[in-house]
């Protein structure tokens, strides 16, 4: 009992018969076993009629009755022990068995049958003799009616002579004996093909050979024929289908996937080949503009090789210089947002286009239009400028980057905010080595210093009619003309104004003056600078003032403005400034009464 309830856990509670494990009645067995004699009478029925030798078969018998258990399990006994088979001796034995080897019944080598046990072994002497021939000449020999081959040697037990062996029918056999022994032959000779093949190789079927020709015929058989020539078609190229030019969505997709692949591996060619295939010539500022936006979240150097890109496609003429500046113009059109998401964007745009301004290929007076259009407003671009012109630095030179700014043909007043000054912004940019406009007028101050006509042809040549009335023009005018004049630099005393030579330049001073207040102004500021650039000198500044109002250069009016200015980005050096002008102001103050009162 417990071995049933062991074996019904073991198959998860599921009882192996479905009956009622109940007492039976008596009723119940005989019925039961009634209706097993039914079923058994009924297959007997259904079974065939046996023969006597089986139905008298021992108990052991195919037909006796198979033993059952209790549970209606049917046991079978184990039949006898099974041999293994080594496949691999068959196929060595098919190996070592060859047609030629096998003799299968009547053929046309029954002389061999007499010789023993050497019939089966080869001949060395007889086969070096004997020509090579089909293997299955002997097959088509034995059917000809039993003739020999005109090429065996004679064997004298294969005659019907004294000494040959009797037989029952003047022949070995009858024909109808032979035909079956060659049907035996053919069916063993397959099946040793069979077993020598590889199981994946089909059979091949064999063809009756031709009858043999003659031998001159063989020969010229043997020789190659040589093949007939063909004439050959010319080959068509096939026409490349022309692709249709990308969507707006489409080409942005692969542009960022061709930044992202150009970026990781930086290979220059394949980046050229997939912008090629892109097939938009039309879209072309797109990429551009899609290359730089995606680059800003990207490496510097990932920025800067996108500018190299730029500058490849432009030389091999894939990229046009309209496309890619407008594809600059969309970036700098939105550039000032772009900059709220990304407070550095002005670096970025740097890192991608001063590449492309050193390749020579593009300036950036290209760009001037579209960054005094969209920067200028938003007071940007001098951040832009400064930034391209310290990459320059960096990358080439000082001298290129002067370079750079000089070509460009723009003032800082220009693209400064009115906030701020140009000498505070350049020390704060680390860009004083950029000369100013006053150094070249210095030079020709210096070089011819009592004459003016190359100082005239020099302004009017490089500088634009409306820059001349500009406070920069003039600040750069006065400092130049003020160094000029300048004596005794290096004694202890400290620097003179040389009132000469400020009179040789009065005409140049009150021609771009032009009785304007606020360039006078200006100029005075100019000077005030100078003062406190020389550490101050105690006689200098008020030289200058003495000269300037007797040469009637700059008025009375513009003097007190200067004296009352108040400006918190004027008042470098002012107090001293007042002091050491104190006595030219006590003179013009007695002057103007003196005047009034006459």
């Amino acid at each position: 009992m417990l071995r049933d309830v062991i074996e019904l856990r073991q198959n998860k509670w599921i009882p192996r018969r479905e009956e009622n494990y109940n007492p039976k009645t008596i009723d119940q067995i005989h019925k039961e076993a009634q209706m097993e004699k039914i079923q058994e009478q009924r297959l007997a029925a259904q079974l065939p009629a046996k023969d006597n030798k089986h139905k008298k078969g021992g108990p052991g018998g195919r037909d006796s009755p198979k033993p059952t258990s209790n549970d209606g399990w049917i046991t079978t006994g184990k039949g006898g022990k099974s041999v293994p088979i080594d496949q691999n001796k068959l196929r060595n034995m098919a190996k070592r068995a060859t047609t030629e080897e096998i003799s299968l019944g009547p053929s046309a080598r029954f002389g061999q049958w007499g010789r023993g046990s050497s019939a089966g072994l080869n001949n060395s002497s007889q086969e070096q003799d004997q020509p090579q021939a089909n293997r299955f000449s002997a097959l088509s020999a034995g059917s000809g009616g039993g003739d020999m081959p005109s090429n065996r040697p004679y064997d004298p037990r294969r005659s019907n002579s004294a000494g040959s062996r009797p037989s029952s029918g003047g022949s070995r056999g009858s024909d109808k004996s032979r035909v079956k022994s060659d049907k035996d032959r053919e069916s063993a000779l397959e099946a040793v093909r069979a077993l020598s093949k590889p199981q994946n190789e089909k059979p091949q079927v064999t063809q009756p050979q031709p009858p043999r020709q003659e031998k001159q015929e063989v020969k010229v058989s043997k020789e190659p024929k040589e093949p007939v020539k063909e004439p050959k078609e010319p080959v068509k190229e096939p026409k490349e289908p022309v692709k249709e030019a990308l969507s707006e969505d489409e080409l942005a997709k692969k542009t960022t996937a061709l930044i992202d692949e150009y970026a990781n591996i930086r290979d220059l060619k394949e980046a050229i080949t997939c912008f090629t295939d892109l097939h938009s010539p039309n879209l072309h500022y797109l990429f551009v503009l899609t290359a730089v936006e995606h680059t800003y979240e990207m490496s510097s150097r990932a920025r800067y090789d996108t500018g190299k890109l730029f500058v490849e496609l432009l030389s091999q003429k894939k990229l046009s210089k309209e496309q890619l500046t407008k594809g600059f113009n969309n970036v700098l059109e939105v550039a000032y947002d772009n900059a709220i998401d990304y407070p550095m964007l002005w670096k970025y745009l740097s890192e991608i286009i001063t590449p492309v301004i050193l390749g020579d290929l593009f300036t950036l007076s290209d760009l001037k239009p579209q960054i005094l259009e969209h920067l200028i407003p938003v007071g940007k671009a001098a951040a832009l400028l400064a930034e391209i012109l310290l990459i320059t630095k960096e990358l080439k030179s000082e001298s290129q980057a002067v370079q750079i700014w000089t070509d460009l043909g723009i003032s800082w007043s220009q693209v400064l905010p009115e906030r701020l000054t140009k000498e505070d912004f350049l020390s704060r940019k680390n860009l004083n080595f950029l000369p100013s406009e006053s150094d070249e007028l210095l030079k020709l101050l210096r070089a011819d210093q009592f004459k003016n006509d190359s100082v005239f042809a020099h302004i009017e040549k490089n500088f634009k009619e409306e820059k001349r009335k500009e406070p920069e023009f003039i600040s750069q005018l006065v400092t130049a003309v003020a160094e000029s004049c300048i004596i005794n630099k290096d004694q202890e005393v400290g620097p003179d104004c040389c009132q000469d030579k400020l009179k040789a330049r009065k005409d140049i001073l009150r021609k771009y003056l032009d009785n304007n207040n606020s360039l006078e102004l200006q100029a005075l500021f100019a000077l005030q600078e100078i003062y406190v650039k020389y550490n101050k000198p105690a006689a200098m500044l008020s030289q200058f003032f003495n000269t300037l109002y007797d040469e009637e250069v700059i008025t009375e009016e513009a003097f007190m403005t200067w004296k009352q200015d108040e400006n918190p980005l004027r008042q470098e050096g002012k107090g001293p400034a007042l002091q050491a002008t104190a006595s030219f102001f006590e003179w013009l103050q007695s002057a103007a009464v003196e005047g009034s009162e006459n």
